[in-house]
């Protein structure tokens, strides 16, 4: 099978040369039956009629779409035909002569018909850049435009889908970054792609980008900035993040860049700047970074591609900043991941920031780690196993460089002490003594680590295993009593 990129500039190159066009007469005549040209490019049922209009005349369209390969040179040339006749079109195209949009949305619709894996406008050749009208015409569709959604298409739609819909119109319309965040994952799901936008999008970060960002500054709908970024590659998404003032598409940004990473993919070097920059900028909007920081940083695995450029950021923005980041971590018994991932960040932040930076972080984590206590306050809360943190790094990081020998030697002591006197103190059940050994064994482990980490150097984060405050060999009866395996 031919890949899509070359297949692509097999048929753009020959476009290029002198030679017949072939204009799709059946899916001109389709789109100038309709009132509404461009929403017709995007809408359901209206849609299918003119992909089949336009498959009737040039069927190998539809089976290269589908992964198929041309069948013959002939393929190569009649497609090279049709984009040959796409592009005189958009070099000569002008508004008056096109007042419903009838002649653009049948351009924008063949234009998506050839394209294949986002390859084709970044194929074509330049040209379309000196049809000022064209683009100004793409960028105030852009400036202009609104989006809505509704339910997964069920005839009977039910009460709660209703009541999460409307509740996110609400929360976009006040820019409230904390419940879009929160309802992201569902309403992208039932968002329909917007044809005609994206092809839109992708003629305009091909011919003029400038155009791009400055239509995306009249946007006012997270919607409809996800929409326009999903269609650019990463780079080009933050890029936009950056120079935009607008904080609808900032946090569009954000979620569409990060969203669907898997848990191992990372940024290239270049997009890892960008992000640094484009965290820097919210961060100096104290109350909206809040906000971002319980989206993107509350429950560290749901963003996991994030974390070296937070690291990066944290190292020089305000303090208020670095003080939201540490608040918004939602502790838990932690899994390793979340545990693993802010100590990425750190790692990160720890290269680049300097001493009195870097306490601030480990202070403010140590507090918070202090106060939680591994969920004493929580009702019902029970441990029944050797538990760790989201912020067990940074509080390593406090016992290692804040904290003197004699310090971190009295409060090992005092958490030793605790723990071989816990039978001398009532308990409500036996499930509220394990809960209170295996807590204080927990609240050990970073103190123990940190004396480690003193003598012989190694990692902050403590994987692997469990440190002791006694010899199990000698403690027998301990292990046993509290099911230790």
């Amino acid at each position: 099978m031919i890949a899509h990129d070359v297949l692509i500039k097999s048929v753009v190159d020959e476009a290029a040369k002198l030679g017949p066009e072939e204009p799709p007469g059946d899916l001109i005549a389709a789109v100038n039956a309709e009132s509404n040209p461009i929403q017709a490019t995007y809408a359901g049922d209206k849609s299918l009629i003119l992909h089949g209009a336009l498959s009737k005349q040039f069927g190998l369209l539809v089976s290269l779409a589908a992964g198929g390969k041309p069948t013959a040179v002939a393929d190569i040339t009649r497609w090279a035909a049709l984009v040959r006749w796409l592009l005189r079109e958009l070099r000569e195209w002008r508004p008056n002569s096109d007042p419903k949009r009838h002649k653009l949305a049948a351009l924008m619709f063949t234009a998506a018909c050839c394209d294949l894996d986002n390859q084709l406008w970044s194929s074509l050749p330049d040209g379309i850049e000196r049809n000022s009208d064209l683009l100004s015409v793409l960028e105030k569709f852009i400036a202009t435009a609104t989006g809505s959604f509704s339910s997964r298409g069920m005839q009977l739609e039910p009460i709660w889908e209703k009541e999460v819909i409307e509740r996110f119109k609400q929360a976009d319309a006040a820019g409230n970054w904390e419940t879009i965040g929160e309802m992201w994952h569902y309403v992208r799901d039932v968002l329909q792609p917007n044809l005609f936008c994206m092809q839109v999008t992708r003629c305009l970060y091909r011919y003029d980008p400038g155009r791009l960002i400055g239509a995306l500054v009249g946007v006012k709908q997270i919607t409809v900035a996800a929409q326009v970024l999903r269609v650019l590659p990463v780079e080009g998404q933050l890029a936009a993040g950056c120079k935009t003032a607008n904080p609808y598409v900032e946090f569009a940004c954000a979620l569409e860049t990060f969203t669907h990473w898997r848990k191992k993919q990372r940024p290239d070097e270049a997009a890892q700047q960008l992000l640094t920059r484009l965290l820097l900028k919210v961060a100096a909007d104290q109350p909206r970074w809040r906000q971002w920081m319980k989206v993107f940083n509350r429950y560290p695995v749901r963003y996991p591609a994030i974390q070296v450029a937070l690291g990066q950021a944290l190292a020089v923005m305000p303090v208020p900043a670095v003080e939201a980041y540490v608040d918004a971590i939602d502790l838990t018994i932690s899994p390793d991941d979340g545990r693993e991932l802010v100590a990425e960040c750190l790692r990160a932040f720890r290269s680049s920031a300097n001493a009195d930076r870097a306490k601030l972080i480990w202070t403010r984590a140590y507090e918070r780690w202090s106060a939680w206590q591994f969920g004493i306050e929580e009702d019902g809360k029970h441990i029944t196993r050797m538990s760790f943190s989201e912020l067990d790094y940074p509080v390593v990081g406090y016992v290692v460089e804040c904290m003197g020998d004699k310090e971190r030697d009295a409060m090992r002591n005092e958490l030793f002490r605790k723990v071989t006197t816990l039978t001398d103190h009532w308990h409500a059940s036996i499930v509220d003594c394990f809960t209170a050994w295996y807590r204080l064994l927990s609240q050990y482990q970073p103190y123990a680590h940190g004396e480690v980490i003193k003598k012989s150097g190694g990692d902050w984060l403590q994987t692997g295993h469990v440190i002791w405050p006694f010899d199990p060999q000698n403690e027998p009866y301990a292990m046993m009593m509290y099911r230790v395996s």
